[in-house]
């Protein structure tokens, strides 16, 4: 929710409603209102950027809690920023309103598999019904829609099951790619998923030899159809150099308008992934002579009971976002939007942004810290470009967005608790990653800000929330 709009519905029986708005266990407000109606509003007004625990007791004495979050906008909405997206999922129940939970968020993109074999189950026909509900309503929730072509397809043959392997089947995997280029409209074609990674493909060969075969298969029979649309090459499980260099040295460059990958092996250090993304650029440029945008498609970590804390997960969202995009990465898409499972010790059930419905006791979905932290990214940089990495101390990470009279910073040290000093005869606004803002006044030229592994925006010059360029 935004600050201007802030409310919530409760479905309760008649009578009195009690309810209490906590963080960290610190209780901000609460009060007992009488229900009017059969869905009754309360205006959170007086409630500050944040993210919440609610809690609401009816007349019949049940106690329902969880989790909310409101972030500072000018508008209603929080305005879109076409750098970011996130990974859904909408073969599955828990997916039928995931529009609205990303473009609540200010996400642009929205990435999904379109799964060869849910498509063609006879040779030369093409059956979208799983996609094409899900999709329309992406699109009239303003979000584009990244397609991944994967998997192959036993139509063909046992040995093409798990990816095209035959020429017959590389044939069909293209034609079934300028079908899918043509149904949907698209922001791009992700040419397979992982093809690296033995688990998503087992068809016994996962080089770049064997990959090249589809990427030009794709780029030719989507060309006849959508000239237009973007061949996104890669989709990498991690960042593997070697690979990408056999692909660009066997011309895989001329067959792709994007690169992409998904560097799992940063989520621990997420400041390094400003150093994958420019490995990938001078590997595209060693070995084909030429670059191509980069896409960080997939990327993520588990906020599983024993591995990350949410807070751990939503600092890795920002870290990695900001260090990237210092690099000339185009696009970050987080893995995933909802939690595939309401078992908090599950790692691959974790991911999300938000909570499985089975831990949401609302009709909506709760917003998990990285849900929170990923609106409070994209509404404190405000579409600003990135402008410079700055040495503001010891240890401290600092992407700056924006311009010198405009100026939003991104800071967090990898590790322990550092000082930023920023030289200034003027006021800053600290956001910290709490949402909570602070005016900070220079003594002697120079604010000092205290620095942990939980980015904090720092807002200068004429800067703002939520005001784009």
């Amino acid at each position: 929710m935004t600050t201007p709009t802030a409310a919530m519905a409760i479905a309760m029986p008649a009578g009195r409603i009690s309810y209490e708005i906590s963080r960290s266990g610190k209780r901000l407000k609460s009060g007992v209102i009488t229900r009017s109606a059969p869905l009754q509003r309360l205006t959170l007004s007086g409630i500050p950027q944040g993210h919440y625990t609610f809690k609401v007791r009816g007349s019949d004495r049940k106690l329902t809690t969880t989790q909310i979050a409101i972030v500072d906008s000018p508008n209603a909405w929080i305005t879109q920023d076409a750098r970011f997206g996130v990974g859904l999922h909408v073969e599955a129940d828990i997916y039928d309103d995931a529009a609205r939970y990303a473009r609540a968020l200010g996400l642009s993109e929205v990435r999904n598999d379109i799964f060869w074999e849910r498509v063609e189950k006879k040779k030369g026909v093409y059956d979208f019904s799983d996609y094409e509900e899900p999709f329309t309503e992406a699109r009239l929730q303003g979000l584009k829609i990244l397609g991944v072509t994967g998997r192959g397809n036993a139509l063909y043959g046992a040995a093409n099951a798990s990816a095209p392997r035959s020429s017959a089947a590389v044939r069909a995997y293209g034609k079934y790619n300028a079908a899918v280029a043509k149904r949907f409209t698209l922001s791009g074609i992700e040419v397979f998923n992982e093809f690296n990674h033995p688990p998503k493909n087992k068809s016994g060969c996962t080089s770049a030899s064997c990959y090249l075969p589809l990427l030009k298969t794709v780029d030719s029979e989507v060309s006849k159809v959508k000239p237009s649309l973007p061949i996104v090459a890669g989709a990498t499980a991690r960042y593997p150099s070697s690979w990408f260099r056999e692909l660009w040295r066997k011309g895989g460059l001329r067959h792709a308008n994007a690169v992409s990958f998904h560097p799992y092996e940063i989520t621990g250090k997420p400041h390094e992934l400003g150093g994958i993304v420019r490995d990938a650029r001078r590997d595209m440029k060693a070995a084909g002579g030429a670059t191509r945008p980069v896409w960080v498609t997939e990327l993520g970590t588990s906020a599983r009971t024993g591995n990350r804390t949410q807070a751990e997960q939503a600092s890795v969202l920002v870290a990695a976002a900001a260090s990237g995009f210092a690099t000339g990465m185009r696009k970050f898409l987080w893995y995933d939007l909802i939690n595939d499972t309401p078992n908090a010790g599950d790692q691959e059930g974790n991911f999300g942004l938000y909570a499985h419905p089975a831990k949401s006791a609302g009709a909506a979905v709760a917003p998990k810290k990285a849900a929170f932290a990923q609106a409070l990214m994209i509404t404190q940089l405000g579409g600003r470009p990135y402008r410079a990495t700055e040495y503001l101390g010891t240890g401290v990470v600092t992407k700056s967005f924006g311009t010198s009279s405009n100026l939003v910073r991104v800071m967090w040290t990898p590790s322990g608790s550092k000082t930023a000093q920023i030289k200034t005869s003027k006021s800053v606004v600290l956001v910290g990653f709490d949402g909570s803002k602070r005016t900070m006044k220079p003594k002697n030229g120079v604010v000092r800000i205290p620095v942990t592994s939980e980015p904090v925006f720092v807002r200068s010059g004429a800067a703002r929330a939520g005001v784009t360029r």
